[in-house]
């Protein structure tokens, strides 16, 4: 550590300039960051409590006579530290100094595509990235770290992958994810957790996708003032049109059925979207959807398809794309319509369809509303980041998982808190359905027999924490 420190002095010594001395400075303390961390490095599966629990329950086992037997009580001792019982104080902001660019992380996919399994993400190699491999060659996890701790990680086995991310890095997931893999692509299921961390990670709101055929059930539970959960939307999507994709290609970007200028206009439109849309989350300090970006593009193969597509569909994503993170991100692309758009509307257009790794599907139900484009958080992200010019604070609220009154989006413009109200009735016609005003709904929830009685509708806000609540009535 001493030698480091020396030399770091010679090379601030050896400067031509200010500027140069703050470049060298700045890029030395970052390597003196990562090395101080060394000692305390963690593995990558340690955030990630069900691969945790998982290695309990292959390590308690033992083979005798040909029979596999479980010590069961070392199993629950040992499982018993997969859960932390308390969440320190954390230090998220350990490789500020040293963003990752799209120049780097072009580079790190280039060093991952020749068989380079662990290296810098980020110019300096505050971020870094890590593969681990198991006994046959196959991949077994896939991680981000920042400082050499891990701030995502997916661990994958033939039957499913979970996942775990802890912004913060103080060992506490503030996000996890089982995905399970079924014999078909209909047969598939991913469970998604925002937990909140108190003295230990709870759940906040869980995310359940159900594949049957070519529709998609989802759940939305959001935890009451007790931290039961409760459904506050239900609703199917149709993706027969966008279903397909597979085990991960060997190239980054490939295509399918694409003329070659066409398939390289996808490509550059790819690099040039991510490229934008991580310095915009980058500008808002939005960690969440940049570190889902930034593993994606890194370790996801993206196959474009191109076909003609019905109605108005310019692009989609397909369904086992956002279902299972050990596979592909397929793509369908109508190559007519999207050569007809600038360069610049290309990018916006795969922008979108990358943030469906991050908030999955849209909500069907949700599409009634009059002011959609605001509620919607992937179409509120695009528009954030690429335009139009009339974004407004509720549709920057949306994105960011904020109210309306966050210093961040105070430059957009003004808009009514109220997006719109939901029917909590579980069942009938009227389940979970969305409209504009309480009164509507309030008038429509309770009719048919399945929602009779329900006499209250739940808000859709972005309120300030200096305006007064909205219920409904």
């Amino acid at each position: 550590m001493h030698e480091s420190f020396d030399s770091l002095t010679r090379e601030v010594a050896r400067a031509r300039s200010r500027r140069e001395a703050l470049k060298v400075l700045g890029q030395g303390l970052i390597t003196l960051v990562v090395a101080s961390l060394g000692s305390r490095r963690v593995s990558a599966a340690d955030i990630d409590q069900a691969a945790c629990r998982e290695r309990c329950s292959k390590t308690c086992t033992t083979v005798v006579a040909g029979r596999a037997r479980t010590d069961l009580a070392c199993v629950r001792t040992c499982a018993s530290a997969c859960t932390p019982s308390s969440c320190p104080q954390g230090t998220p902001d350990l490789c500020a100094a040293d963003p990752v660019t799209i120049e780097s992380l072009d580079a790190a996919r280039a060093a991952l595509a020749s068989g380079v399994n662990e290296g810098p993400l980020s110019p300096a190699g505050c971020v870094s990235y890590r593969v681990v491999l198991d006994s046959t060659g196959g991949i077994a996890s896939q991680a981000l770290l920042h400082a050499g701790l891990p701030i995502l990680v997916w661990n994958h086995t033939p039957t499913q992958s979970t996942g775990a991310r802890d912004l913060d890095l103080n060992g506490c997931p503030d996000w996890r994810a089982t995905a399970r893999r079924g014999a078909t692509e209909a047969d598939e299921k991913l469970v998604v957790e925002d937990l909140v961390e108190a003295t230990a990670p709870r759940v906040l709101r869980r995310q359940t996708y159900t594949s049957t055929n070519d529709l998609m059930h989802v759940v939305i539970e959001e935890a009451d003032s007790s931290g039961t959960l409760r459904a506050v939307t239900v609703f199917d999507t149709d993706i027969g049109l966008f279903a397909g994709g597979g085990a991960a290609a060997a190239q980054t970007v490939s295509t399918s059925g694409c003329d070659p200028g066409v398939a390289q206009r996808l490509a550059d439109a790819l690099h040039d979207g991510i490229a934008t849309g991580l310095e915009c989350m980058a500008h808002f300090k939005k960690g969440d959807i940049a570190t889902t970006m930034q593993w994606s593009y890194l370790f996801r193969p993206v196959v474009f398809r191109c076909q003609a597509l019905p109605d108005d569909f310019i692009a989609g994503v397909t369904r086992k794309s956002y279902m299972d993170p050990s596979s592909d991100i397929t793509i369908f692309v109508d190559p007519g319509r999207f050569s007809d758009l600038s360069d610049y509307e290309q990018g916006k257009i795969l922008w979108h369809e990358m943030l469906h790794l991050h908030f999955g599907p849209h909500n069907e139900k949700a599409k009634t509303l009059s002011r959609y484009d605001e509620y919607d958080e992937v179409t509120a992200c695009e528009d954030l980041c690429f335009g139009p010019a009339d974004v407004t604070k509720c549709k920057c609220a949306r994105c960011l998982k904020t109210d309306k009154c966050d210093p961040r989006c105070q430059i957009y413009q003004e808009c009514d808190s109220s997006i719109g109200y939901i029917c909590p009735c579980p069942a009938g016609p009227n389940a979970f359905r969305y409209f504009d005003t309480c009164t509507e709904c309030l008038v429509t929830c309770p009719s048919g027999l399945a929602c009779f009685g329900f006499s209250r509708c739940s808000p859709v806000t972005v309120l300030c924490s200096s305006e007064a609540p909205m219920p409904c009535p």
